[in-house]
C-alpha cells in the first residue's frame, strides 16, 4: 500500500476548481542485480550490485516448487520481498508434429550456466538471501556492502535499443528486449519484419491474455549483426560465425536451440539495462527453441508459436504439459501438480469450466495437467488454457503497479468542510477497465472506473482516504496472493470546525450532464438515507442507506441513461427530512 501523509491546517477553497493537481513525488528507483553461476553442485554469486532504475512493483511473487528464491530482508531478518527463479541449466528439447502441433521433448541439463536475477530495492531492506528449492539458505549478503553499478551510454555504443511497442514509462511496464542472432548486415530488414510478424502481431494482437494486456508491456529490439547466417548444428558438423553463438544441441537434443547467455546479457546491459525479459530470434531454417530465463526461437518453422510457448516458461513459470524423457518428479508448477484430487487449479474444476480436470502425463506419468490437449503448453497452434491464462494474467499484474500515477493536493492547508480532489491514473487493459473503490476511514464512498474522488474532511483529527484498485477482468478466478489488487492511502490531519446540524445542500454543478455531487451534513451518528426521484415521485437510485458517524458527506450521482428533466433528491435522518430539486440538461 502506498501511503501519503498530509498534515493539514487552515483552509483552502474548492481545490478541484481553483488549484492544479500535482503528481505524487517519486523516489529514484534502484534495483539489486545478482549474477549467479550454476556448475555441478556449486552455486556461486559472481556479481551482486545495486543498479539505477528498474520496475516500481514491489510485490512478492509466489514460491514455485523446485525453484530457487531471492529474498530481501529487513533489519530483524523478516522477508520484505521474494522472487523465484529456476535453475538456468535445465531445458527441454522440443519436437513438434507439424500436422497436429503436438509437442514432445527430452529434458536437458547443461553442465554450466548463469542466471541473472533483478529485484527492486525495497526501502528498509538490509540483507539479501538466496534460498535453495529445499528451503536451505545458500548465502546471505549485507546490502550496504554491495557496489553501485552505473550504466552509461557512450557515443560509440555498439548496441542500441530501438522502441517497437511502447505503452508507458519503463518503470511500470514489463520491458521485453528482443535481439537476433545469425542475421547479417543484409538481413536487418528481415529482423525488423520478424520482430513484428513473430512477436508483435501474433502475441500482442492475437494471443490471449497478452492481447488484452499489451498495454502493460514495452517492446524494444536490438539489431545484432553476425558474420554468417544461421546457427551451429553440431550433429552435422556445421559451425556458423554468429555474434551470440546460437547453437542446436546434439541428439537427442537437436531441437534445443540456445545462445551464449553471457554474450546475450552483455548486449542487453549495453543496449537497455532496464530490461525485464529477453527474447532471441535465430535466423535459421531448422525448428528449435528453448525457455529458461531467455526465450529463444528459430525464425522459420512456427516461430511465433514456439516463442510464445517458450515465453510461457520464462515469464510465467509454466511447465510443458506432456511426458518429458528423463524428467524429475520434482518438476511441479502452476499447471502441473501431483495431487489429482485437489490440484492447484481445483477452483476451475469446481466452477465447472469445460474441459478442465486432472489429466495424467505432465512431465512425468504421476503428474497431472489441467486439460487433455487444449493448451499451447501441450500443443502448438492452440490458445493458453484457462489455467495457464489465469497464471499469466496474475504474473502480469504482479510485475507492475495497477496505476501509472496518483496525485496529492498541492496545498497542505484544508479545514473540515473544505474539498480535496484526489485522482489515480489507472492502467488500461484492452477489453475492460480497472476499478477504484474509495473509502474514508474504512467507509466506502464510491467505486467506479474514473480514478477520481472528491474528499470532504469528516472532522478534526486524523483521517484516512484509501483507493483500492482492482483488475476485475474475467481471466482470474482465484487470487490468493492479491495480485489483482493495489491500494493507495492518503493520511490527513484535519483541523477546524465540525458539522453542527443536519443539512442537505444544493447539488453542484446544477444543471448538469451527466454527473453531479450532492453534499450533506450529519452532526451525530445516525441512520441516513439519500435517494433520487423523478418528477413523478418514482425512486431512481438510492445513494446512501446506512448508519453513518458524524461528519460531512458527498455522493455523486451519474444521470447517464436518465432523460433530461427535473429530479429530486431526498435526505432522511431520524426526524430530519429535506428534499431539493436538480436539473439534468442534455
Amino acid at each position: 500500500m502506498k501511503r501519503i501523509s498530509i498534515l493539514v491546517a487552515g483552509t483552502f477553497a474548492c481545490f478541484f476548481t481553483s488549484l492544479a493537481q500535482t503528481d505524487a513525488p517519486r523516489q529514484p528507483l534502484e534495483s539489486i542485480r545478482l549474477v549467479i553461476e550454476f556448475s555441478g553442485e556449486n552455486v556461486e554469486v559472481l556479481e551482486a550490485s545495486i543498479i539505477e532504475g528498474g520496475n516500481r512493483s514491489q510485490k512478492s511473487l509466489r514460491t514455485v516448487n523446485g525453484w530457487f528464491r531471492v529474498e530481501e530482508l529487513g533489519g530483524s531478518g523478516e522477508v520484505l520481498l521474494g522472487r523465484p527463479f529456476s535453475d538456468p541449466r535445465i531445458h527441454v528439447a522440443h519436437s513438434v508434429d507439424l500436422a497436429t502441433g503436438l509437442l514432445s521433448g527430452t529434458l536437458a541439463q547443461l553442465p554450466r550456466e548463469i542466471a541473472v536475477v533483478t529485484v527492486p530495492k525495497v526501502p528498509g531492506a538490509a540483507g539479501l538471501r538466496v534460498v535453495a528449492p529445499n528451503g536451505f539458505p545458500l548465502l546471505q549478503l549485507d546490502i550496504s556492502s554491495l557496489e553501485r553499478k552505473r550504466f552509461r551510454k557512450s557515443g560509440n555504443a555498439l548496441w542500441l535499443a530501438e522502441p517497437v511497442m511502447v505503452t508507458g514509462e519503463h518503470e511500470n511496464r514489463i520491458d521485453l528486449l528482443v535481439m537476433g542472432d545469425g542475421y547479417t548486415v543484409s538481413d536487418t530488414g528481415r529482423f525488423r519484419n520478424d520482430v513484428s510478424s513473430v512477436l508483435i502481431q501474433p502475441m500482442f494482437r492475437a494471443k490471449s491474455p497478452f492481447r488484452e494486456y499489451a498495454g502493460f508491456f514495452n517492446v524494444y529490439m536490438v539489431t545484432v549483426i553476425s558474420n554468417e547466417r544461421g546457427a551451429d548444428h553440431p550433429d552435422a558438423g556445421i559451425v556458423r560465425d554468429t555474434e551470440l553463438d546460437a547453437s542446436y544441441g546434439l541428439p537427442p537434443l537437436e531441437r534445443l536451440l540456445t545462445c551464449n547467455t553471457q554474450k546475450v546479457l552483455a548486449v542487453a546491459d549495453e543496449a537497455f539495462p532496464q530490461y525485464d525479459h529477453i527474447m532471441v530470434l535465430v535466423n535459421d531454417s531448422t525448428y528449435g527453441g528453448s525457455g529458461g530465463q531467455i526465450a529463444v526461437s528459430a525464425n522459420t518453422v512456427l516461430p511465433d508459436e514456439v516463442l510464445i510457448h517458450e515465453f510461457g516458461h520464462s515469464f510465467a513459470n509454466l511447465l510443458d504439459e506432456y511426458l518429458v524423457t528423463n524428467s524429475p518428479v520434482a518438476a511441479v508448477g502452476p499447471n502441473c501438480d501431483q495431487n489429482e484430487s485437489s490440484p492447484l487449479w481445483k477452483h476451475w474444476i469446481q466452477a465447472g469450466s469445460p474441459g478442465v480436470g486432472a489429466f495424467p502425463g505432465c512431465w512425468a506419468p504421476n503428474l497431472f495437467r489441467p486439460t487433455f490437449e487444449n493448451c499451447i503448453m501441450k500443443s502448438l497452434l492452440l490458445p493458453f488454457c484457462v489455467v495457464c491464462r489465469e497464471h499469466i494474467t496474475r504474473a502480469i499484474n504482479e510485475a507492475v503497479e495497477l496505476y501509472d500515477s496518483y496525485t496529492i493536493p498541492p496545498s497542505m492547508n484544508v479545514q473540515a468542510g473544505d474539498s480535496a480532489g484526489l485522482s489515480v491514473e489507472l492502467m488500461r487493459p484492452a477489453d475492460h477497465a480497472l476499478t477504484a473503490t474509495w473509502s474514508v476511514d474504512g467507509i466506502v464512498q464510491k467505486s467506479d472506473t474514473t480514478g477520481r474522488f472528491t474528499y470532504l474532511p469528516l472532522d478534526s483529527g486524523g483521517h484516512r482516504v484509501t483507493a483500492v484498485i482492482r483488475d476485475p477482468g474475467g481471466f482470474v478466478l482465484a487470487d490468493p496472493a492479491g495480485s489483482m489488487t493495489e491500494s493507495i492511502e492518503w493520511v490527513f490531519q484535519v483541523t477546524g470546525s465540525v458539522v453542527r446540524s443536519f443539512a442537505l445542500k444544493q447539488n453542484y454543478p446544477n444543471p448538469f450532464n451527466p454527473g453531479t455531487t450532492i453534499v450533506l451534513d450529519v452532526p451525530k451518528a445516525a441512520h441516513v438515507r439519500l435517494a433520487v426521484y423523478d418528477l413523478l415521485g418514482r425512486q431512481i437510485e438510492v445513494l446512501i442507506d446506512d448508519d453513518l458517524p458524524a461528519g460531512p458527506y458527498s455522493r455523486e450521482w451519474d444521470a447517464t441513461g436518465s432523460p433530461s428533466g427535473v429530479y429530486f433528491y431526498r435526505m432522511e435522518a431520524g426526524e430530519f427530512v429535506e428534499t431539493r430539486k436538480m436539473l439534468v440538461a442534455r
